[in-house]
């Protein structure tokens, strides 16, 4: 059976005022749950086409300026926990997640992980590819998916270049192959994009240690479901078919331990709402609460810990409208 598109969406077919919000929605759909900001409204041209077998998804598209934002509430939403590649055709984008900033241009691809917080953003206009795969996929071929992410992969030689026209070519060709074929192609693509970031970090191993590979497994849970007030190292265990003693022994060589991993990824994601002007009609308690912390008290007491200051500080200095690190 040939490959079929899933998605074919133009805001040109659509009443100017509705267009942006359309968008909004299909990108969503297709993709997962995050803010979209769009700055000018009142002349919107989007385009795109989606082709969708089992775990893979390869999508062509183009977009006026826009921005993305998927935070620890969004992830939380959806438990998406997908890896994507995006590889621009015209114009280019910024990716900022794990602390890192990627400006990605023309002739060059990024990865990026829908279980941490991220943000996309771009401009002036662009048009782009991007590849969709299920998270398993990118952990047998990728040692640290979390270092290889907001890293921008030039095409210029060698490997990556193979890997920028492999999958230029897929989309070309992709509405005369099977499902298996397709499939197919979208595994190899990733071999390549995995021996480009090999190249690039110095290491011809092809496949990661399986402890560490676990560790960013567990890493990506605890990110996912922080939320939990009921959450334990056994709760963690248990729902990924590990041991506790085994779970606590990786953190251990990560020179931490699940419990703090825990309550900082809490932090971050009370700290990230606390930032974000959408929130601002929520309380500091109700914040601490939706961040999986059971006490107010014990919520400003670790923040200050944690950052140096209190909650009601950071919020009073964003909506004062100063930068507060």
């Amino acid at each position: 059976m040939a490959v079929s598109m899933v998605r074919r969406f133009d805001t040109t077919e659509l009443p100017p005022s509705g267009r942006s919000r359309a968008w909004s929605r299909n990108v969503q759909d297709l993709h997962f749950n995050m803010s979209v900001h769009i700055p000018d409204q009142t002349f919107f041209d989007g385009a795109l086409d989606c082709y969708a077998v089992d775990s893979f998804q390869l999508v062509s598209f183009r977009e006026p300026p826009a921005s993305f934002h998927r935070g620890s509430d969004h992830i939380r939403s959806d438990g998406c926990d997908d890896v994507e590649i995006i590889a621009p055709i015209e114009g280019e984008c910024i990716i900022e997640q794990f602390g890192r900033t990627a400006v990605t241009p023309v002739g060059s691809f990024v990865m990026f992980d829908a279980t941490a917080p991220m943000r996309i953003f771009h401009a002036v206009p662009m048009s782009a590819l991007l590849l969709k795969a299920k998270r398993g996929i990118f952990e047998q071929r990728v040692s640290d998916i979390e270092r290889s992410c907001a890293h921008v992969i030039r095409c210029d030689v060698g490997i990556a270049r193979l890997a920028g026209d492999f999958l230029r070519s897929l989309v070309t060709e992709v509405g005369y192959l099977a499902e298996h074929e397709f499939q197919s192609s979208c595994s190899q693509f990733v071999d390549l994009v995995a021996l480009s970031l090999q190249r690039e970090s110095g290491t011809a191993d092809l496949t990661a240690l399986s402890r560490d590979r676990t560790l960013k497994r567990i890493k990506a849970y605890i990110r996912r479901c922080s939320g939990n007030h009921d959450l334990t190292t056994s709760h963690v265990a248990s729902a990924l078919g590990l041991s506790e003693r085994y779970v606590q022994a990786l953190f251990k060589q990560d020179s931490t331990t699940p419990r703090q991993y825990l309550r900082e990824q809490r932090l971050f994601a009370a700290h990230e709402q606390l930032c974000n002007p959408l929130y601002r009609n929520k309380s500091i308690t109700q914040i601490a609460f939706e961040s999986g912390f059971s006490s107010s008290s014990h919520f400003s007491e670790a923040f200050r810990a944690h950052y140096g200051y209190s909650p009601s500080t950071l919020r009073s200095q964003k909506d004062a409208g100063h930068t507060y690190s």
